[in-house]
């Protein structure tokens, strides 16, 4: 499952999960968890960008072809399949 569409399931579902006070339990996950953020992960990859010796010599226009692609990839594959993919990557 994707993160957006485990947001879109949540979304359906929300109104019939509340606590005892009328609580949807979005919003107590919410304020008790940290939640996945996709701009957060963008954010991530472009301190790495910027930290690497490729910093300060990538255009603008591919440094946007890259984020666009990251963030496309982000859409369609499961946390699960990305953790294994990287860990396929990294030899492990």
């Amino acid at each position: 499952m994707t993160v957006y569409e485990y947001v879109n399931q949540v979304k359906e579902m929300e109104d019939q999960f509340r606590n005892k006070n009328g609580t949807k339990f979005s919003d107590a996950m919410m304020k008790d968890c940290d939640i996945w953020s996709k701009n957060a992960c963008l954010g991530y990859f472009l301190y790495a960008l910027e930290a690497s010796s490729f910093g300060g010599k990538i255009k603008a226009d591919i440094r946007r072809e890259l984020l666009d692609h990251l963030e496309w990839h982000l859409d369609i594959y499961t946390l699960e399949e990305a953790e294994q993919y990287y860990l396929d990557q990294r030899g492990i």
